[in-house]
């Protein structure tokens, strides 16, 4: 998570920690520290990989989001 995080706050020149909140009650009971995924197998039986890095999948999805916020406080009068 905080890998995310921080690819997505450094491209908007903020530091995550002053934003996010991170409440334990949330978490699942049986929360696993470490995640990785591994598409090693989707390329060896299907012939798959990714056309894009982790990193660009995040800025697209920041951007998405921004034009998203932009248009939304267009449409409420907000950006006047």
């Amino acid at each position: 998570m905080s890998d995310f995080l921080q690819v997505v706050f450094a491209q908007l020149d903020l530091a995550w920690q002053d934003y996010v909140e991170i409440d334990p009650y949330y978490f699942r009971a049986a929360e696993v520290d470490f995640l990785q995924g591994d598409p090693s197998k989707a390329k060896k039986k299907l012939g798959w990989s990714p056309k894009i890095s982790f990193q660009e999948l995040a800025r697209l999805m920041t951007e998405h989001d921004l034009d998203l916020a932009e248009r939304e406080a267009h449409a409420l009068g907000f950006d006047k």
